[in-house]
């Protein structure tokens, strides 16, 4: 079967588990299939210690191990500290047990006796999954960066209108810091008509149907009441952030005078 697939491309991997045999086992198989083992611990304790020393690219982790944490809580514990893809490992299927498991952020749980092939997929989709996630993160600390860095004045709010950040431009021209107005519904700013507003919003709705454009703008310029009262007039571009479903999650404003 290991000639069949691909190979492991020395990939790390620690394993946790307390039945030797099947550790030695599970260890030659992984060897097979072109992973580096870089230890196997019987108790949790020796998980961690193997998982700061090593640092593997995926951990297969038995739920039912020796010492006082098992598998569930070792694997909490290497999430919060090491971030290691973890795939559970066990003879036991039940409700409870599969709960735990899905609320510790797994990557995946396979059940023994284990296939050989069902093994090195949830490996390789494990190893994977958690380098877009990361990749992810990392993009999104980025955008949050630039959005708080560039020059234009943008305020960002739910699909309801409340307002979730505002950047360093819009709180020049406001007046209002973001702590200040986090929460708060946009159209409080605005000197416009509910109607208006209604009006807006509909229209919004409407630009996220599949196949148009993603962005729309305030047909007149407005008045935006700042922080000590007054008001100025402002040209308002909306543009639309939509969530994975590709439902709308969040309004992107941003103001010019």
């Amino acid at each position: 079967m290991a000639a069949d697939l691909v190979h492991g491309s020395d990939k790390k991997i620690l394993i946790v588990e307390d039945e030797a045999i099947f550790a030695m086992s599970l260890r030659q198989t992984l060897e097979n299939l072109g992973y580096t083992v870089v230890g196997v611990a019987m108790r949790g304790t020796d998980a961690l210690r193997i998982a700061r020393e090593t640092w593997p690219d995926c951990i297969i982790m038995d739920i039912r191990i020796q010492g006082p944490m098992d598998g569930i809580e070792t694997a909490e514990k290497i999430n919060a500290v090491y971030d290691i893809p973890v795939i559970f490992l066990t003879a036991y299927s039940d409700d409870d047990t599969i709960y735990r498991a899905f609320l510790s952020r797994s990557y995946g749980f396979l059940i023994k006796p284990i296939n050989e092939r069902e093994l090195y997929t949830n490996i390789e989709i494990a190893i994977h999954a958690h380098m877009a996630r990361k990749k992810s993160q990392i993009e999104k600390k980025i955008n949050e960066s630039a959005f708080y860095l560039v020059s234009d004045a943008i305020l960002t709010t739910d699909v309801e209108g409340s307002v979730k950040r505002i950047n360093r431009a819009a709180e020049e021209m406001c007046g209002w810091r973001e702590e200040e107005i986090l929460g708060e519904r946009i159209w409080d700013l605005f000197a416009v008509r509910s109607d208006e507003i209604r009006a807006f919003m509909d229209a919004v709705h409407h630009e996220t149907e599949p196949g148009r454009p993603m962005a729309c703008r305030w047909p007149d310029r407005v008045a935006i009441t700042t922080k000590d009262g007054e008001q100025i007039a402002i040209s308002v571009a909306v543009d639309l952030v939509r969530a994975v479903d590709q439902s709308l999650s969040e309004l992107v404003f941003v103001f010019s005078r």
